[in-house]
């Protein structure tokens, strides 16, 4: 089978790790009452319908990937049954710029959000339609040392996101995928 990208990117705030702290999106109405920060076109989920797809239509310069070509010293993976995170070690920094982004960012890790079927799985959706699978590469502003001292800040541009749905095609299938 072969999986198929959708990508945007997303500016996290604080109201972001509040999945990492068990409140997520089924009580994401009571996100406001916990912070203002929560509010709005803060919030994530994001949920990506026909308005918001005539929007991503303007034209938006293109992200850099600054030394993603390289490989990692040292790969550390936890799952923790909600997400598996992937932390990698690095000699330099990869970094994250352009692409709708006002600030250089520097890549801290990613993990992944999966359901228990083909149908449902990310936390964002497109035209009320989940995908089995959503992969987060979670950079930090460069004004901070590390994602700690961002999520900390609780500003705004503190964190940037880039958020790829997969969508299975059950019409190439992929052998080495089916062993």
């Amino acid at each position: 089978m072969r999986l198929q990208q959708l990508a945007w990117k997303q500016l996290e705030t604080m109201c972001k790790t509040l999945i990492f702290h068990g409140i997520t999106s089924v009580n994401q109405d009571d996100w406001c009452d916990i912070s203002i920060m929560c509010c709005g076109n803060n919030q994530s989920p994001i949920p990506l319908g026909k308005e918001e797809m005539k929007k991503s239509l303007i034209p938006m310069p293109a992200f850099n990937f600054l030394n993603h070509d390289i490989s990692p010293k040292s790969v550390t993976m936890l799952n923790d049954g909600h997400t598996l995170m992937i932390q990698f070690e690095y000699t330099l920094q990869l970094e994250l710029t352009s692409g709708g982004l006002l600030d250089r960012y520097t890549f801290s890790n990613l993990h992944f959000h999966w359901g228990s079927n083909d149908f449902q799985g990310s936390e964002h959706t497109i035209k009320n339609n989940r995908a089995p699978l959503e992969m987060h590469l979670v950079y930090f502003s460069s004004k901070f040392t590390n994602l700690t001292s961002a999520r900390a800040s609780m500003k705004s541009d503190a964190i940037a996101v880039l958020a790829v749905l997969f969508h299975i095609d059950d019409n190439n299938i992929n052998p080495s995928l089916e062993k």
